[in-house]
């Protein structure tokens, strides 16, 4: 019995950490790949994609740090789309992109981000307990009982993120929708802590995803 919990353990470290999404989260992310024409683009050994999905409008944002073997060195790419009206009066998806720089070292951005906690965080889904307030406990005729509380605040609007990251062996993919938001409200969780600490290296070295900050000075 203890060969195989040893057996079980060195299996689990060398196999790196790994969650994924799910089907129907794959499916919808391969359409935003489509859309910014990036599914084409293998995934590297030391790559951190995020995209950003603006949930009311066509908007779509794609922030690509990753490391260059033929350069051996680390590049950031972005990429957005924006609606153009054409003359019939339809609109057509335009997509930009752009090699992003820094004040900062590149490399030194990348490790800031890879030593992060991104690579252990769940998705957003797995901590909504985290939101709910704890049952409350009534004195009834035949003894106590618990009675669960509903969910707090759930922004319906906003954006929602999918972050996919890869260093060696560890690889994480996770979705959160509108953390910004949801931080304001549960300063204590977290995840919600980490996913924005991430989300802010990545606002202040290369200023984008910075519209939350416009719309809630």
């Amino acid at each position: 019995m203890k060969n195989c919990i040893v057996l079980i353990f060195l299996f689990c470290s060398f196999s790196g950490f790994c969650q994924k999404f799910s089907e129907s989260e794959r499916s919808y992310l391969s359409k935003l790949e489509k859309i910014l024409k990036v599914d084409t683009i293998p995934f590297l050994d030391k790559e951190i994609r995020v995209y950003k999905k603006h949930e009311i409008s066509t908007g779509l944002e794609l922030f690509r740090i990753y490391f260059d073997e033929q350069k051996k060195d680390y590049k950031a790419d972005f990429y957005y789309t924006f609606a153009k009206k054409s003359s019939n009066d339809s609109h057509e998806i335009i997509i930009k992109h752009f090699e992003l720089k820094s004040f900062y070292n590149t490399e030194y951005i990348a490790l800031q981000l890879l030593t992060s906690n991104i690579k252990y965080l769940p998705s957003d889904e797995a901590i909504r307990y985290k939101m709910k307030p704890k049952p409350k406990i009534t004195l009834d005729i035949g003894g106590y009982f618990s009675y669960p509380n509903t969910y707090g605040m759930t922004v319906v609007d906003g954006v929602g993120y999918y972050v996919q990251v890869k260093e060696g062996k560890d690889f994480n993919e996770i979705h959160y929708s509108n953390p910004e938001r949801y931080l304001e409200h549960y300063p204590n969780i977290d995840e919600y802590i980490s996913i924005n600490e991430f989300l802010d290296i990545i606002k202040k070295n290369f200023n984008i995803f910075e519209d939350y900050k416009k719309l809630h000075p």
